[in-house]
Parts: structure tokens; C-alpha cells; sequence
């Protein structure tokens, strides 16, 4: 019986708590910023580091979207003066 409980049962336990370990520490991470309790309680560094470089690929994404549509409505724009200043030299005064 005891070898069953050495061979078995104690790796099958092992597996069970580093799993739920690791569920237990992804459900403390933000899921905004990926800020992590437990890596800055051991390197608030790393930790600053990490939610500054996720911070900043939103922020590369967020501008990204501007720009593009800032362009596309520059672009309408230029569209439409372009229409009206060719139906005011079409249309007779």
C-alpha cells in the first residue's frame, strides 16, 4: 500500500498543486495592465517593467488607430473639396 501512495498518489498531488498554483496566480494578475502581486512582492522592478512595456504596446496600438483613422477622415475630406470645387467649375454662374 504505501508504494502505491510514494508512486502514485504523491506525484498525482504534486501536478494538482503547481496547477492550482498556477491558476491562483494568473487569476491575481490585472488584465489590464498584467500587473503581478506576487512578482512584485519579489522585484517591484521587474514588475514596473512589465506593466510599463504592456502599457506601452496599448498605447503604440491605441495611437496607431488614430493615426489611421485620422488619415482615412483627411483623405474623405480631400475627397469632397475636390468634388465641390469640380461642380463649381462645371456649373455655370
Amino acid at each position: 500500500m504505501s508504494w502505491r501512495l510514494s508512486f502514485f498518489y504523491l506525484p498525482l498531488w504534486a501536478i494538482a498543486e503547481y496547477l492550482h498554483g498556477i491558476n491562483m496566480r494568473n487569476s491575481l494578475k490585472c488584465g489590464v495592465c498584467h500587473f503581478d502581486p506576487l512578482l512584485y512582492g519579489r522585484d517591484w522592478r521587474a514588475a514596473r517593467g512589465k506593466v510599463e512595456q504592456k502599457l506601452g504596446e496599448s498605447m503604440k496600438d491605441i495611437t496607431s488607430r488614430l493615426d489611421e483613422k485620422t488619415r482615412s477622415e483627411k483623405d474623405q475630406r480631400e475627397k469632397l473639396l475636390a468634388q465641390a470645387k469640380s461642380n463649381q467649375e462645371k456649373s455655370p454662374r
